[in-house]
């Protein structure tokens, strides 16, 4: 990672790990028996919402140390509005989207806004029904001529009201301030009262890189200096504000690598206008101030009438060992006022550097961890958590196999004492946003998770309040065959796999079609059949689909600038078509925004199934076009076609 701290010494006195043997929650994954229809799994539905553009809800980057060490924003952020309607947003190239959800997990409407800044860190809605940005922009030249960041403020129906800027940027003399906003971290956002408070990860002019805590007041949109926290290269931001404890207290949480080196909690109880404060650290990591390497992942935190509850993941020793260990979920509880671990669980103890012990590593025991996973090859990665009562927390993770490669995930909930009462759920391979809070609302939890290869995302919504006993949940369909617009009824075939064995349709399950003849979203209900139990449904996107997409090059008179020219046949139901540019020669597009490349689109008619351009000899570029169809004011998006590369055809 560029431009950070880097300690003056570099040896570590090895400390031995102790650790106190105490089981953990899920020791191995959790197997499920076709016969044994006793087994929980989640009960969740699973919705396709069309989105705009593209996008990648990743958690956590794999970084030049060797493992993934930093998060960073979530390209869509959810929450509930002002009249408790579960709401997202996120943003393409020029516009920031707002689409509540209705009851059937369906777009209801979307507000458009034009986009403020070039970087969009998330969005939110105050009890006042107004929404807010946290955007900003990089200083590319370092010279303080650049806002780096704001906070803009809209009206419900998107118009813009006023903004809040951080003008400590504009400022020669200020070394510490926010060259490049979002910059390997989050951006977390809460409100206490009228004061919207946001921290986030930054890169420094200085050099250095930090969470920022920014605070504005909502009434007057005027900055407020009442909040603070700090932590040097701070890897992942939450923020909470407290109700149960104490009536407005913020407690701010970070992965701190360098000044504090590990899970950071600040409690302000009350105003402090001290940006730069430290508080307690309740969990270290093993090595050197400014490492770039922790082998952990901040999850978040949360309010319980015992504590504060903190769950992330980590390596388990703090010790050289730790280098060579996977990940496994963990929680603590801490005292309100004394930051202290108040369980009776496993303790740790080994060396890490910190800022008051920067020639040497210094001894530490970190006490009160429930271990909630022990995998012995596999690992923990995506993760989410959020109390759904004062006395209970829900824990999610995503468990990937020695090869990478995604296995499932599962939900654990535990009281507020540190007793498992639901103990590592499987939840029927449902995916996690690792960026994003999950969101919970009358015994229901949400969020959002978009893979980048399509203009769709997943929304989720689990029952907190029960589980279900139908195996056949927890199998693996694969959509096998065309789900391409014919204006007749489509049958895409499907795979069924059941804990790696191929089920037999027929014999194993049935399967029957819903809404599968217009152009939007079918299903798929795959039901259950002799020794497997339930109704599995799973959406395919029923779209137009471009065929015969071929590319012609004349050569102008000069001879260095020609004409290309592209033909298709019409899609059945197509209302237009996007062509998608790219400079050079790339496989099918997986993401617009992908980075590493120049990229750009076009809107064609619904009238048209050729297109023109003039272009210079030696430019190679690679084409690729797909249809779509506007409905219900929704843009339902057909897949990329082949290729044409222009190389090929000078």
């Amino acid at each position: 990672m560029k431009n950070h701290i880097r300690a003056l010494l570099a040896a570590v006195l090895p400390v031995l790990l102790l650790i106190t043997a105490i089981p953990s929650i899920a020791d191995t994954e959790p197997v499920v028996s076709a016969a044994d229809t006793f087994q929980e799994t989640a009960v969740i539905r699973k919705k396709l919402i069309p989105l705009k553009t593209e996008l990648e809800t990743k958690s956590y980057q794999y970084g030049s140390s060797g493992n993934f060490n930093w998060n960073e924003v979530s390209p869509v952020s959810d929450f509930f509005d002002q009249n408790g309607t579960y709401t997202i947003a996120y943003a393409d190239e020029n516009t920031v989207y707002i689409s509540h959800i209705g009851k059937n997990l369906a777009i209801s409407d979307t507000i458009e806004i034009a986009r403020p800044m070039p970087l969009i860190g998330g969005v939110c809605c105050g009890a006042d029904g107004k929404f807010y940005i946290a955007c900003g922009q990089n200083d590319e030249k370092r010279d303080h001529s650049v806002m780096t960041f704001a906070i803009y403020q809209y009206d419900s129906a998107g118009c813009f009201l006023s903004k809040c800027e951080d003008r400590d940027s504009l400022n020669p003399e200020e070394d510490w301030a926010t060259s490049r906003p979002f910059s390997s971290g989050n951006c977390a956002m809460a409100f206490r009262g009228n004061i919207l408070i946001c921290s986030y990860g930054r890169g420094m002019y200085n050099g250095h890189q930090s969470n920022k805590v920014f605070c504005v007041d909502t009434t007057t949109m005027e900055r407020n200096r009442d909040y603070g926290s700090y932590t040097s290269h701070s890897f992942n931001q939450a923020v909470l504000v407290t109700n149960i404890l104490d009536e407005g207290a913020v407690v701010f949480a970070d992965h701190g690598d360098a000044y504090p080196r590990g899970f950071h909690i600040n409690i302000n109880r009350e105003p402090i206008q001290y940006e730069y404060c430290q508080g307690q650290v309740p969990f270290h990591f093993y090595g050197d101030i400014g490492d770039n390497h922790t082998n952990a992942r901040l999850t978040g935190v949360g309010e319980l009438e015992s504590g504060i509850v903190l769950v992330g993941s980590s390596a388990k020793s703090l010790t050289a060992a730790e280098k060579n260990e996977k990940q496994q979920m963990f929680l603590q509880i801490l005292d309100f006022d004394t930051v202290e671990p108040i369980l009776s669980a496993s303790s740790r103890t080994g060396g890490s550097k910190t800022e008051d012990a920067e020639s040497k590593s210094e001894a530490y025991t970190d006490k009160g961890i429930v271990w909630l996973t022990n995998y012995k090859s596999a690992e923990a990665r995506a993760s989410a958590m959020v109390p759904i009562a004062k006395d209970k927390v829900l824990v999610m993770w995503e468990k990937w196999d020695k090869n990478g490669k995604f296995v499932n995930s599962y939900y654990s909930i535990l009281s507020s004492t540190g007793k498992i009462l639901k103990k590592a759920v499987p939840m029927q391979h449902a995916r996690l946003n690792g960026a994003e809070e999950l969101k919970y609302q009358d015994g229901f939890v949400y969020w959002v998770y978009s893979d980048g290869m399509t203009p769709y995302a997943e929304l989720y919504q689990m029952d907190v309040t029960k589980t279900s006993k139908d195996n056949i949940l927890e199998a693996v369909v694969t959509v096998t065959g065309s789900t391409a617009y014919t204006g007749k009824a489509v049958k895409p075939s499907v795979s069924v796999i059941y804990e790696g064995k191929k089920l037999k349709k027929g014999t194993d399950y049935t399967v029957s079609y819903t809404n599968n003849k217009k152009i939007g979203f079918g299903q798929i209900k795959v039901k259950g059949k002799g020794r497997y139990h339930g109704t599995l449904v799973r959406e395919f996107v029923l779209a137009p689909a471009v065929k015969g997409f071929t590319g012609s090059y004349t050569k102008g008179t000069t001879g260095t600038t020609g004409t290309l020219k592209l033909s298709w046949k019409k899609a059945a139901g197509a209302t237009g078509y996007e062509l998608l540019v790219l400079d050079s020669f790339f496989g099918p597009p997986q993401s617009k925004s992908s980075e590493g490349f120049p990229v750009y689109s076009k809107q064609i008619g619904k009238t048209k199934t050729s297109y023109s351009e003039k272009l210079p000899q030696n430019k190679n570029s690679t084409y690729y076009i797909r249809p779509y169809t506007d409905v219900n004011g929704q843009r339902i998006y057909g897949d990329w076609s082949d290729y044409v590369y222009t190389y090929l055809l000078h």
